[in-house]
């Protein structure tokens, strides 16, 4: 979608600065999720979804594979569960891009979201997905970083780490600074 509206832009001539600078947010996103996880490099780290976003199995240019590929280069235990991919079912440039980005990732998958859970120490949730809020408020125990900010916060007996944002620990989002 971004990659998309950066071609038209330029191909229309057109500046559009808060477009063109999303790619580098993004990166500083998943350079703050690297952070976090950097201090856990000893555990088990469980991705809640991998594709681009909720309810795909588009894996193209999906911040979860580059952050997945990035661990698993550092020599992290994972595991990922995505309820909407299917490898098997995926065709074109979708499977080309995982056969040249990810080409274990058929090793990493698994079929349960609750076996991925208690399997892991640390869970990753990288699209939002109701199946995901529902899972979270039953776990207790995990550190849960938080890549979507989920509608509502898991469990109190998780640490919960958002990465723009904190929670109370009765729950509630600390309230942002306001700047003049």
């Amino acid at each position: 979608d971004l990659k998309g509206l950066q071609t038209l832009a330029h191909d229309l001539y057109l500046q559009v600065p808060v477009i063109s600078n999303i790619g580098r947010t993004n990166e500083i996103q998943m350079q703050r999720a690297t952070s976090v996880l950097m201090k856990h490099a000893n555990k088990k780290i469980g991705f809640l979804g991998i594709g681009f976003k909720a309810g795909t199995d588009d894996l193209r240019n999906s911040p979860a594979v580059e952050l997945a590929e990035m661990l698993l280069g550092k020599g992290f235990t994972l595991k990922i569960y995505d309820q909407n991919v299917h490898l098997s079912q995926l065709t074109g440039t979708n499977k080309e891009y995982i056969d040249q980005h990810i080409p274990h990732l058929s090793r990493l998958m698994v079929q349960d979201s609750a076996q991925l859970a208690d399997w892991a120490d640390v869970l990753v949730v990288c699209t939002s997905e109701a199946e995901f809020t529902a899972l979270l408020t039953s776990v207790s125990g995990k550190i849960i970083l938080d890549l979507v900010r989920l509608p509502s916060v898991p469990n109190a007996g998780n640490e919960y780490i958002g990465i723009n944002w904190a929670i109370t620990p009765m729950g509630e989002p600390v309230p942002q600074p306001q700047y003049d």
